[in-house]
């Protein structure tokens, strides 16, 4: 049985959730049917389903993992394999290959969901008046991030900790019922959940669910068609956008306020944009174990030359912290974040509430309460697509895959913070290079993902390393 479900649009303005809860009520009935409090991952949905998928599992206590639909298919068997899922739901077949669990695919319409038996007669009317009775310490959603080994991890957080993030994000930045916002963030990560799946049952604002590609016209066309008042997008956009600032200067009629996460983002691209379209741009900085937005920059106090992230939200402290492990309110130092609502730990480890969490990012926090972000200490870097990618997981790849004897991996950033990674290689034996290189990075980006390909090659006679085998390679700047 195919069950249509139309795009759900904002609440009505009663605060009823109408057909989103019946609808919702329904599926959390046949869940039921399984098993109490299984796993249920989805992978790729549009949100509007998704909203009715989260709020049913939910109230039949299940927990929610989002699994990103970028992974690639070993990343996706090690998250299945964490998750152990009761069921999972994706957009299509290939997502779910291999994955040995119960599952349901989205039919090529994508507000067709077919649900086989599990929902009844959708002219049925349903209450989600009573339901399963969250504590403080329930996983109630696991979204998944390579953090700092590039091994996909579940970060697990409460209904509590998601509820507290939205109301952040919502107090942050001033949102209200009579704006429309445009998220350009997938709902599988902290800012696209909260802004498409969780604020739109808060009442927030109206969020634009219309599917469109995240590219610069994808997007464009989007903004056009939802005539959105707040937009949420990262650097590469803005960076394109920037270049093409002095045709974008009708959107300053309806889109006040953009909003960029993610990767750095540059402050000449902000400043560019903003000088041609008049256009707040406002940067801001959160991690998925500390519930997405805990630093941001002000609308009130707008300063579209600065290269700050901004300062503290109002609940939440930092400080830095140095080599001893000695807390400073300014200077230099690891970023660590004191808060409610920081996630209770890892997937399958043990969970607790936390008082603070260690950021790994190295920042300077001014006296102004300003933080500017300097670099990652584990040697991670965000992509195009804003994920965490690891030289050090090209070159252990190198030398576990290839009969070379020896590979160091040398991140590069240019002028506009994009990442790219210099390979030297020691000892390849073969007599046509170029093809022994495209062949390799075929299947090393098959295996690690496609942000990985952005490989240059250098053949060396040999490599310098120190006398406890490492080499001194750090990011420098082209």
């Amino acid at each position: 049985m195919f069950v249509h479900c139309k795009t759900f649009t904002q609440i009505e303005d009663d605060g009823s959730l109408g057909e989103l809860v019946s609808l919702s009520a329904q599926f959390s009935e046949r869940l039921d049917t399984v098993t109490r409090r299984g796993v249920l991952a989805l992978c790729g949905l549009p949100d509007d389903i998704g909203r009715l998928l989260v709020i049913g599992a939910w109230h039949a206590g299940w927990q929610v993992a989002m699994v990103p639909e970028h992974f690639s298919v070993s990343q996706r068997q090690v998250a299945l394999q964490t998750l152990q899922p009761s069921l999972l739901i994706a957009r299509n077949e290939t997502l779910i290959e291999k994955a040995q669990v119960l599952s349901l695919v989205l039919e090529t319409d994508c507000d067709t969901l077919a649900l086989d038996h599990w929902l009844g007669d959708p002219s049925d009317t349903f209450s989600l008046a009573s339901g399963y009775r969250w504590d403080s310490l329930d996983t109630a959603l696991i979204l998944f991030t390579s953090g700092s080994s590039g091994t996909p991890k579940g970060v697990c957080h409460s209904l509590q900790n998601i509820v507290t993030s939205a109301n952040r994000f919502i107090d942050q930045f001033q949102l209200h019922s009579s704006q429309t916002l445009l998220n350009c963030a997938e709902s599988h990560t902290m800012s696209g959940f909260r802004g498409s799946i969780m604020l739109p049952l808060m009442s927030a604002c109206t969020i634009y669910d219309g599917e469109f590609d995240r590219d610069l016209a994808g997007v464009l066309t989007a903004l056009e068609e939802s005539s959105a008042n707040v937009m949420i997008i990262g650097p590469s956009l803005v960076r394109q956008m920037a270049r093409i600032g002095h045709k974008l200067t009708h959107l300053n009629q309806h889109l006040s306020l953009i909003l960029c996460t993610g990767a750095r983002l540059a402050a000449a691209d902000k400043q560019h944009l903003y000088q041609t379209t008049r256009i707040k741009l406002l940067d801001y900085y959160g991690l998925t174990e500390t519930g997405g937005l805990v630093i941001a920059e002000s609308a009130q106090d707008y300063q579209p030359e600065s290269s700050s992230l901004g300062s503290a939200c109002d609940d939440v402290d930092i400080v830095v912290v140095d080599k001893d492990g000695n807390e400073s309110p300014f200077g230099i130092g690891e970023l660590r974040i004191y808060t409610t609502g920081l996630f209770l730990g890892y997937f399958g480890g043990s969970l607790t509430q936390r008082r603070y969490f260690d950021t790994g990012d190295c920042v300077h926090i001014h006296k102004s309460g300003n933080v500017e972000w300097l670099y990652r200490i584990n040697r991670g870097f965000k992509s195009a697509s804003t994920e965490w990618i690891f030289p050090d997981a090209v070159e252990s790849w190198l030398k576990n895959n290839t009969r070379i004897l020896d590979a160091n991996v040398t991140p590069i950033i240019d002028d506009a913070d994009r990442v790219r990674f210099d390979v030297h290689i020691k000892g390849i034996a073969t007599k046509d290079f170029e093809a022994w290189s495209q062949t390799t990075r075929d299947q090393l980006v098959a295996e690690l993902g496609s942000d990985y390909d952005i490989l240059t090659w250098h053949v060396d006679e040999q490599l310098q390393r120190t006398g406890l085998g490492k080499h001194h390679a750090t990011a420098v700047t082209n």
